[in-house]
């Protein structure tokens, strides 16, 4: 310690500081020699010190460093050339020159502490392999033929895993199946068969039999006990995949028995499903003593060290004692996790398959579920975050490397029953179990959400409302005054060339900073009010948009903002009994330096007949698509010179265009999908490329009415659309957090959620021009028909609709009942979530004036006008997103009215 900080210092905190660097240093001394894990867990910075240790020791430096410091950091300067760690070589004392060899050996001590305390007693090499556990039992394979040259067969115990197949295939084995039997919905080993397989090929000509402990239930932990005496009896090796039973006492147990009793050859598991880590690892274990040897000769001698790192890093971080409470924790919770799926059983009179000999699986039947809607439950779970629960329909045909299952996931052919599976591995924790039983999954009641937001989880009975705990509650101001003259400090020296170092050195970060911070959109729009402003909403213009001819009514039927916020479409229709002969016009208004929409619109697009919606492009704000009341659906870019703007004209439909819109794609992100649905009953899907500029339909969905719709109160249908088999739609709108759920609006009031996962195939289909039924479940109905669907942006499972019966409905996905009514004299004819700002809603209609509404009581909200506005219809609002404030609404005398409305204030009323 220099003597500058020995001056400055206190002895006491210098002798505390020597202590605690004295501790640090022996608790790492006793890792490095001992190789043991630490009873309680280490620190991060203790294990950063640990590995820095090691690599500033051993490192050597035979190959050029990393080209980036990130990959440097990641590898603790581990670099190529020294991340050898074939076990044969982990023996070697010498270790000094070789920092992979020094980590390997300390993670295989580790694993092989860990396997011993989880019920091996029976002596037994083992070692961290990087590599996956289907490639680890590929390596065990290879090991068999190089001892045993002569064989080629694997019998293999049917589990409906793709990688354990395909590794005896790889070793270059032929694979002798042999299935497992269903008996009481459960599923058994049929040992006497391999031992019949074993004496139909030959002893001699057998590489190994593989049997497997975990699986996903209803199949069970294989009979390995006797696989092992049969395997003795006949001397043939014995392949155990293990991959998630370390983490399992039980199995590990039987594992030791069977190693006792008869032969067990290799049994392998997996890292990542039993330590918590990266997929990439595996752990190899291995009793016989020249068998391990071997496979240690067909291991690569040079692959990667970072398994191993993380193996090692994660067992000091959590300890001994963490690790085996982890385990203690699983055990409960899957007893946790079947007596809740019991009960989930028992409300839709499914059935729980239990199996004693699997304790980490569990399988809950789906013989009431439509087939078509089996695997949309495993896609729409997979979405919400549950990654682990496992779909099985029993009717699915696969084919592995020229090998056909049947029934594939059932682990047999005679099973016909589809279900699903939940695990409870090292990890879970009782909330996840609450989640997937009580929480989102699809098909189950969703309430906590709905809990979160409402104090009633029922109709429209109750008024909704919320708490919120706020960090701000009281207004403060500071005024500083000075009533003595400043104190003026006396000057001091500055080494001016250690003060200009450290500013070079500290600029660089203070720079990125700053440039973050000014080009950050965290804050954007949003400002702290000083004072109680009363908000005012102000109608900055109005804009005569079409001239109609004669007596015909223009009225705007359709706004849209494209993807800067700069451009707004407007296009006007008229009323029509019978069919369009107008021509329509899309109106482009462009913002000017002064921020004002100019009287003249900047372009005019022209069609056939009246435009009924337009919806500027997504991501390309020059382009824009319209659909029209003869059916049609146009797409322009408006980039190009007047004259060329039509890039695209398609009959799409048989009637009506009722809406469009723009929709993520699930099978690629890169270009968004057109959705377009008309009064045909038909909603469809349209790819459009933007290179080529042209259009093409993906897929047509029809919506059927129910054949019993459940209805809160009684409701008169007229007797053409109660007849009707096909509804024509009104609206839809598409979940903008799961891309495969979306609402429509059908004739008669329908609310219909549809899914394009699991759709049922129609008979008018064909392979160009695929047609399905979406239908997933029906809402309780409007009194009416439907104007707007929407799903809100600042909640991913609510939604609302409008209805011309004065109606406001707001939604939760899994709730077939509304959570919320909002009742009006004045019907609304347009209405919008906003942005950031969740507990209110904006909309329009016969009041001739925006109206605020409080989301959580219903209430509308009063606005303070600026100017006067004359008396009209609204029909039709549009936010401007990009420009927060920013409203454009539509009259039904073709009026085009911009407002700017302050939602921050709005959004703080109570």
């Amino acid at each position: 310690m220099s003597s500058t900080l020995c001056n400055i210092l206190s002895d006491s905190f210098i002798t505390n500081g020597e202590d605690a660097m004295n501790t640090r240093s022996k608790l790492i001394e006793s890792i490095l020699q001992h190789k043991k894990i630490p009873e309680e867990g280490w620190s991060e910075k203790m294990i950063e010190d640990l590995l820095l240790e090691i690599t500033c020791e051993k490192q050597e430096f035979s190959t050029a460093p990393f080209g980036n410091d990130m990959v440097s950091i990641r590898n603790y300067n581990i670099y190529n050339g020294t991340t050898l760690t074939n076990p044969k070589l982990l023996k070697s004392e010498d270790l000094s020159s070789n920092v992979g060899l020094k980590i390997a050996q300390l993670g295989n001590a580790f694993v092989n502490e860990l396997i011993k305390t989880m019920g091996i007693k029976k002596p037994f090499d083992s070692a961290i392999i990087p590599v996956a556990t289907g490639m680890s039992l590929l390596f065990s394979m290879l090991t068999f033929r190089s001892l045993k040259p002569t064989s080629r067969y694997v019998i293999w115990s049917r589990i409906d895993q793709k990688s354990c197949f395909k590794s005896i295939v790889s070793a270059g084995c032929i694979p002798i199946i042999v299935d497992t039997q269903c008996v009481d919905k459960q599923h058994i080993t049929l040992t006497d068969t391999i031992e019949e397989k074993i004496k139909q090929f030959g002893a001699e000509n057998i590489c190994c039999v593989m049997s497997t402990t975990s699986c996903f239930a209803p199949r069970a932990c294989d009979d390995i006990e006797d696989i092992a005496k049969i395997c003795h009896k006949n001397d043939v090796f014995h392949l155990i995949n293990n991959a998630y039973g370390l983490s399992n006492r039980k199995l590990m147990k039987r594992i030791n028995k069977a190693s006792v009793k008869g032969r067990v050859s290799i049994f392998v598991q997996s890292t990542d499903k039993n330590l918590c880590v990266p997929v990439g690892g595996a752990i190899v274990a291995c009793f016989d003593k020249q068998i391990f040897s071997k496979f240690t000769d067909i291991c690569s001698e040079n692959m990667s060290i970072s398994p191993i790192i993380d193996v090692v890093v994660t067992l000091l971080n959590i300890g001994k004692d963490k690790y085996l409470k982890a385990l203690d924790d699983c055990e409960s919770i899957y007893d946790y996790l079947k007596s809740e799926m019991v009960k989930l059983a028992g409300t839709y009179n499914e059935e729980v398959i239990t199996n004693p000999g699997n304790p980490i699986s569990i399988a809950l039947t789906l013989t009431h579920v439509p087939k078509g809607s089996l695997t949309q439950i495993g896609s729409m779970l997979y979405t919400r975050n549950i990654s682990g629960v496992r779909v099985v329909t029993a009717e699915e045909t696969t084919s592995i490397c020229d090998y056909k299952f049947q029934r594939w996931g059932t682990h047999c052919n005679n099973c016909g029953i589809p279900y699903l599976t939940a695990a409870a591995s090292i990890g879970i924790l009782r909330t996840d179990v609450d989640i997937f039983i009580k929480g989102e999954c699809v098909g189950f009641d969703s309430v906590w959400r709905v809990k979160r937001v409402y104090t009633a989880t029922s109709a429209q009975t109750t008024e909704f409302s919320s708490q919120e705990h706020a960090t701000n509650t009281t207004l403060s101001r500071v005024i500083e005054t000075q009533t003595d003259s400043p104190v003026v400090p006396n000057a001091c020296d500055v080494d001016m060339n250690k003060l200009s170092s450290w500013l070079q050195k500290m600029y660089p970060c203070v720079s990125r900073e700053l440039n973050d911070s000014i080009n950050s959109s965290a804050f954007k729009n949003y400002r702290v009010a000083q004072t109680k402003e009363q908000p005012i909403v102000k109608l900055m213009q109005k804009i005569k948009v079409q001239e109609c001819n004669g007596d015909d009514v223009c009225r705007i039927s359709t706004l849209s903002w494209n993807a800067t916020g700069n451009t707004l479409a407007v296009a006007c229709n008229q009323f029509h009994k019978t069919w369009c002969y107008h021509p329509g016009m899309v109106s482009l208004y462009t913002f000017d330096r002064n921020d004002r929409v100019p009287d003249n619109p900047t372009k005019r697009l022209a069609s056939d007949t009246c435009i009924n919606v337009v919806r500027f492009h997504p991501r390309s704000p020059s382009v824009i698509a319209a659909g029209t009341q003869s059916g049609n659906v146009i797409v322009w870019n408006i980039q190009h010179d007047d004259g060329e703007n039509e890039i695209c004209k398609i009959n799409a439909h048989e009637e009506i265009v009722t809406h469009l819109a723009w929709i993520n794609d699930m099978d690629t992100a890169k270009t968004p999908l057109l959705a377009t649905s008309s009064l045909d009953g038909y909603l469809c899907l349209w790819n459009f490329d933007p290179v080529d500029e042209s259009i093409r339909l993906k897929h047509k969905y029809q919506v059927k009415s129910p054949l019993l719709l459940k209805k809160s109160r009684p409701y008169l249908q007229s007797e053409e659309i109660s007849k009707k088999v096909v509804r024509g739609i009104n609206t839809f709108d598409f979940s903008p957090y799961f891309p495969e759920i979306f609402i429509v609006g059908a004739e008669g009031g329908l609310v219909i959620q549809c899914s394009l996962l699991g759709t049922v195939r129609l008979k008018e289909s064909t392979n160009d021009v695929p047609v399905s039924d979406p239908v997933y479940k029906y809402y309780d109905s409007h009194e009416g028909e439907i104007s707007k669907i929407s799903f809100s942006p600042n909640r991913k499972e609510m939604f609302l609709t409008c209805g011309i019966n004065g109606e406001i409905r707001i939604y939760v996905l899994n709730q077939d009942e509304p959570c919320k009514v909002i009742s009006l004299e004045n019907p609304l004819l347009s209405v919008s979530w906003i942005l950031f700002h969740e507990k209110i809603l904006v909309g329009c209609g016969s009041r001739g004036v925006i109206e605020i509404f409080k989301l959580q009581t219903g209430e509308p909200i009063d606005i303070t006008i600026k100017d006067y506005v004359d008396a009209a219809v609204l029909t039709q609002i549009e936010l401007n997103n990009r420009r927060m404030g920013t409203v454009a609404v539509g009259t039904d005398s073709g009026l085009l009215q911009i407002w700017i409305v302050p939602w921050n204030l709005y959004n703080c009323i109570h």
